[in-house]
């Protein structure tokens, strides 16, 4: 298997590696991602519980950062004051599991 990033081929034992890219989003020899972030929804925001986001504002009104999920409180938080509903994403915001590569 060859990775788009770096070019590198991995084998193992002189076979093709088991590595799967599909389960696996980073490329074992040079560690970049091998697959583009998607778009979080909400089902899968309200999983991450606890977890870092990363919110890019659909009108680019606020920089790109890492907010956590708080599920109980169904928001996005950040520093100070800073947080989004969860219902309000779908409208304003993409939240990912890691930031897209810059194009």
């Amino acid at each position: 298997m060859k990775c788009g990033r770096c070019g590198d081929v991995y084998y193992v034992l002189g076979e093709d590696c088991e590595y799967d890219p599909i389960d696996n989003a980073y490329c074992p020899m040079c560690g970049e991602p091998l697959i583009e972030p998607k778009s979080l929804t909400l089902n899968e925001l309200r999983e991450r519980d606890g977890m870092p986001v990363w919110v890019v504002t659909k009108e680019g009104f606020i920089q790109p950062q890492w907010l956590l999920v708080n599920a109980k409180t169904e928001k996005l938080v950040g520093a100070g004051m800073l947080y989004w509903k969860l219902e309000d994403l779908e409208n304003e915001c993409y939240a990912y599991d890691r930031p897209p590569k810059e194009g």
